[in-house]
């Protein structure tokens, strides 16, 4: 399972990196075709959008990892609820 889980967070890592590659690109590109209204246009909707899709996950995808990661008991007596198996 550790083997399948390494291979996947290398895939998602290689995902991204490319992602940010490619990104960089297009940026350069708009750059260099685009009056700048227009670049300035796109610029503000792409950083909208970027600041919306990072603060709209609020850390889900590492607390699920966190989660599966240590799948053991965990206290939640703050809850009031004792432990609980996950």
């Amino acid at each position: 399972m550790s083997k399948n889980l390494a291979s996947g967070i290398g895939l998602v890592s290689a995902a991204n990196m490319l992602g940010g590659i490619l990104n960089l690109v297009m940026v350069v590109a708009l750059t260099r075709l685009l009056p700048k209204s227009e670049f300035a246009t796109i610029a503000l909707m792409y950083m909208i959008f970027t600041i919306f899709s990072t603060v709209g996950t609020l850390g889900l995808p590492s607390a699920l990892l966190f989660m599966s990661l240590n799948s053991q008991r965990i206290p939640l007596d703050t809850l009031g609820f004792g432990w609980v198996d996950f």
